[in-house]
């Protein structure tokens, strides 16, 4: 019997689905300092499968962070929320070739920045990204 962790995808589908997360957020990354800095920020995320809404999570929980925010567990607290719809999130194998298979990340969603304290949506930013790994 083994100890490790049974994971949703082998190593290569992970370095492809992370990747494109990050490509995805990109354009977000760059103003996020804006609306969570000094702020206390609450994360939801609802996708059509549950499998990697923890990561999703833990990924915008390091970016508010890493740009002066605090996470909160609780709606109540916020001054902030990250409300995150996925439509897509998932790995393809793209082509078979002689030496190794292409794999392709793809994320999609919608990631809306909303004033708890005056109930406005701040700004709603359409999430794209892909990246392609080899195994």
């Amino acid at each position: 019997k083994s100890n490790r962790e049974v994971s949703a995808r082998a190593g290569v589908e992970q370095k492809a689905l992370s990747g494109a997360v990050e490509n995805a957020f990109k354009d977000v990354d760059q103003v996020l300092p804006e609306y969570v800095s000094e702020k206390k920020v609450f994360i939801e995320t609802q996708s059509l499968s549950k499998i990697d809404n923890d990561y999703i999570n833990g990924y915008l929980t390091g970016r508010v962070l890493m740009n002066g925010g605090f996470v909160v567990s609780d709606k109540k607290d916020a001054d902030i929320k990250l409300f995150n719809i996925v439509n897509v999130s998932g790995t393809d194998d793209i082509s078979r070739r002689v030496l190794s298979d292409q794999v392709k990340g793809e994320y999609k969603g919608t990631l809306s920045i909303i004033d708890l304290k005056t109930e406005k949506v701040l700004h709603t930013y359409e999430l794209f990204g892909v990246a392609t790994e080899y195994r």
